[in-house]
């Protein structure tokens, strides 16, 4: 698997990110959204990107 640089997904649509993770072998994970913090396990991915979204675009992202 490919390192994905997380900080070149700030500023992107959900769908757009998802594309881009796909390609690097990572899976999408809302944490939060609009404010709203989800409810998430704690277990550690390292193929998975914790995203959190407003207004329909990432404004954070980190591997796990």
């Amino acid at each position: 698997m490919t390192l994905l640089n997380v900080a070149s997904l700030l500023g992107k649509s959900v769908g757009d990110a998802e594309k881009i993770c796909a390609n690097f072998g990572y899976h999408i994970r809302i944490t939060k959204q609009d404010g709203l913090a989800f409810v998430v396990t704690c277990d550690l991915r390292t193929n998975r990107v914790n995203v959190s979204v407003s207004n329909g675009f990432i404004d954070s992202a980190s591997i796990g």
